[in-house]
């Protein structure tokens, strides 16, 4: 049978196998937004408790007001975290995909790397082996998450985390 009448090469079936491929994309597309949604979602209530738990236990500092700025550092980490992404990107790595992701990612990651000095034995005064031991987990995230070599992850994380420090000592500074 020649191939114009052949119904494997038929425009119809040309035009579905389109559309499962788009269909396809799209779900792999989805796919990437939940990992670091569910890792924001889950870390950022858990690193607020223990927290703002830790904060309650210091009787120099005030939880309510912990309560308060965990919320904001965040937010700021994560924003200067996009920053030096970006920038580190167009120097190294080409492109850190659509903003929207990437701020999902550096966010689920900070909460992630929250968590991790918290449960390591951190305080909610700087304290520096878990804090060291939580770098390696982010630059671990980083690699996961951004799917970048090694080299190329443990930069972005020392940059994010340098300015996330810097960050995090302000607020503390201006709140307490």
């Amino acid at each position: 049978m020649p191939p114009i009448q052949d119904p494997r090469f038929s425009k119809a079936r040309w035009n579905e196998t389109l559309q499962e491929q788009r269909e396809a994309t799209e779900r792999t597309g989805r796919m990437e937004y939940i990992k670091p949604l569910v890792m924001l979602g889950v870390c950022a209530p858990i690193a607020l408790g223990l927290f703002v738990r830790l904060a309650s236990s210091d009787p120099e500092v005030s939880a309510a007001a912990f309560a308060v700025v965990y919320p904001i550092g965040l937010g700021v980490s994560v924003a200067v975290g996009i920053l030096a992404l970006f920038i580190a990107s167009q120097l190294l790595l080409g492109g850190a995909g659509p903003l929207g992701l990437a701020t999902l990612r550096i966010a689920g990651a900070c909460a992630a790397h929250d968590v991790a000095y918290l449960l390591l034995g951190g305080g909610v005064r700087l304290t520096a082996f878990p804090f060291l031991t939580a770098v390696f987990i982010f630059v671990g995230l980083v690699v996961w998450l951004f799917e970048i070599d090694l080299s190329d992850a443990a930069l972005v994380a020392i940059i994010i985390l340098v300015l996330k420090l810097l960050v995090w000592v302000a607020l503390m500074f201006l709140a307490f």
